[in-house]
């Protein structure tokens, strides 16, 4: 019984991702695809630290089982996209279903963490 309820649930959430996706692809608004459980801030050299003030990013990808894949930066500084991707890998998200076309924007500070704001509430 509980698992008829369960995937009920999962049928109704699945859903409301898929109306959220389809709104930011259509609008240009992309709310947060997922609740971030798991924040990871880069990892940067230090000749690239300088970028990091206020660099923002727009992440594009897929969720699997809350875990980013597929990841493609088209904003903020080219030299620290490696970096970002890299530690972009580790976040996790609240989703469990599987999302096509998730969209996260988030700053970092100066010191090359990312920005607390970042974080749906």
């Amino acid at each position: 019984m509980k698992i008829k309820q369960i995937l009920i649930a999962l049928l109704f959430s699945v859903s409301s991702v898929t109306e959220a996706v389809e709104a930011c692809s259509e609008y240009d608004y992309c709310p947060p695809q997922g609740t971030i459980h798991v924040m990871v801030s880069p990892k940067v050299s230090r000749e690239n630290r300088k970028l990091c003030d206020g660099a923002t990013f727009v992440v594009h990808f897929s969720l699997r089982m809350g875990e980013p894949e597929n990841i493609v930066i088209n904003s903020g500084p080219e030299a620290l996209r490696p970096a970002i991707i890299k530690s972009f890998k580790r976040w996790r998200f609240g989703a469990t279903e599987e999302v096509n076309g998730a969209v996260e924007t988030f700053s970092l500070t100066p010191a090359c963490f990312v920005q607390k704001s970042a974080v749906p509430w």
